[in-house]
């Protein structure tokens, strides 16, 4: 995991308040919900711990690229994760693309979370040199349910769709 003092924070306050909060890695930080670590870091304000949330995604992700750049460096090598049910996958045509953010958004109880959750599994039982980046705005994410969906025998289509929706 990527340590918090190999980046490079704008503000001199924040390094030393993330470390107070037992706070050692890029990982720890990222795991935590906003309002938790908001808590738990007390002595910075919002605006400072949104900066460094932001500096901290800069540094294990790298420098920004321009569109036309991803573009040039995906040239054939894009992959698609199907999800499983075909109707779906037909939608979004093969699945949802690898090495990209995607959103998932709908009203509540539609089953985001869980498609969510079962992408995750996915990905990670088809790429387990791979990483899936799983950012949950709502706080609902839940590493057991994830390990649950993981290590179940696979699914019919029918199973995984009565399930979403």
């Amino acid at each position: 995991s990527h340590p918090l003092t190999r980046v490079q924070f704008t503000d001199p306050a924040v390094l030393p308040a993330l470390l107070a909060a037992d706070l050692q890695s890029c990982k720890d930080v990222l795991l935590l919900p906003d309002l938790h670590l908001f808590q738990l870091v007390g002595t910075l304000e919002l605006n400072q711990l949104r900066t460094a949330l932001s500096q901290i995604g800069q540094a294990i992700t790298g420098s920004p690229s321009t569109a036309f750049q991803m573009a040039q460096l995906r040239s054939g090598e894009e992959q698609w994760l199907a999800t499983g049910m075909a109707g779906l996958d037909r939608a979004l045509r093969g699945g949802v693309r690898t090495a990209s953010l995607t959103e998932i958004v709908g009203p509540a109880g539609m089953g985001k979370t869980q498609l969510c959750l079962m992408l995750a599994g996915l990905a990670v039982a088809r790429w387990a040199e791979g990483v899936v980046l799983y950012l949950d705005t709502e706080g609902s994410f839940d590493p057991a349910r994830l390990s649950e969906m993981i290590a179940a025998p696979s699914l019919t289509e029918g199973e995984l769709e009565s399930m979403i929706q």
